[in-house]
């Protein structure tokens, strides 16, 4: 359809009317926190949460995507045994972190932000965390345990999954000596480049529901 000059002129262009309105209203917010500095930082932190939240669900599944080798540990604040592995899961992360990435994955809609920093800050845990809100990566994962560990090279393919070590026996047995160390075996065949001998164990722990 061709518009007459009239037409035109009382016509809006709808991308580039958004995009001075956007303009309009960076140059607003900037003069407004010239003028209430004090102000400053808890708005900024208002709409860094906005933006992460809007990111979450994105983030969540570009985790498995990107070409980074990485470990994945499901999590449960009020799990005793995420609670008995925040030591060890400490040590693989500062012996490791450097060549792997470790995210904590938290199943379910349980758990508030703020009950999961509580328990990183408690345990002193440097980890990234990946809220699963709807199960879709635990799905993804196949995931069933806290804390069930998963070892993903930067293909993407799971080349470990399971427990820590054999601490755990059967029955949830506590072994008084643990000398098979499953996760840490498979983190160093893989930067070897040699076979991972033990590419799945089964989980015991908490039941994600």
């Amino acid at each position: 359809m061709i518009l007459t000059k009239r037409e035109q002129d009382r016509s809006i262009n709808i991308p580039v009317f958004f995009h001075s309105f956007f303009l309009y209203l960076c140059s607003s917010l900037f003069v407004f926190l010239r003028k209430f500095s004090s102000m400053k930082q808890t708005l900024f932190l208002s709409l860094f949460v906005l933006w992460f939240s809007c990111s979450e669900e994105q983030d969540k599944h570009r985790v498995l995507s990107d070409e980074t080798a990485k470990v994945l540990v499901m999590l449960a604040p009020d799990c005793p045994l995420c609670k008995n592995y925040t030591k060890d899961l400490k040590e693989l992360v500062t012996e490791y972190g450097e060549e792997i990435v470790f995210y904590g994955v938290v199943p379910g809609a349980f758990y508030t932000h703020y009950e999961v920093d509580s328990f990183l800050e408690a345990y002193g845990l440097p980890l990234n965390i990946i809220f699963d809100p709807e199960l879709k990566l635990t799905k993804q994962l196949n995931a069933s345990i806290t804390p069930e560990v998963f070892f993903i090279d930067e293909f993407n393919n799971i080349r470990y999954q399971g427990l820590f070590d054999n601490w755990l026996g059967e029955l949830g047995r506590r072994r008084q000596v643990v000398n098979v160390f499953y996760l840490k075996d498979a983190l160093d065949a893989y930067l070897k480049n040699t076979p991972i001998e033990i590419i799945k164990t089964k989980a015991i722990g908490c039941f994600i529901e």
